[in-house]
């Protein structure tokens, strides 16, 4: 083996290495945007108003203050 043949073997299965490692990153980076693009959805979405818990909650403070008033005549 010639010292020119043993640097062509290295720089072939550091190519290798780099490609192997090229495509993990690929795959990672394909994942990431999958998984934000997916919390991006969610986060554009307007949120539902809910009436009958603003309707309850409102009730339930008008009776606690009117219980409250009543302790204090």
């Amino acid at each position: 083996m010639t010292p020119n043949s043993s640097t062509a073997v290295d720089a072939g299965a550091a190519r290798r290495t780099t490609s192997q490692k090229r495509k993990e990153v690929n795959a990672m980076l394909r994942k990431l945007r999958e998984v934000l693009s997916g919390r991006n959805s969610e986060l554009n979405q307007q949120p539902q108003f809910n009436d009958r818990l603003l309707d309850q909650k409102r009730e339930d403070v008008y009776v606690l203050m009117h219980q409250q008033m009543s302790n204090l005549r």
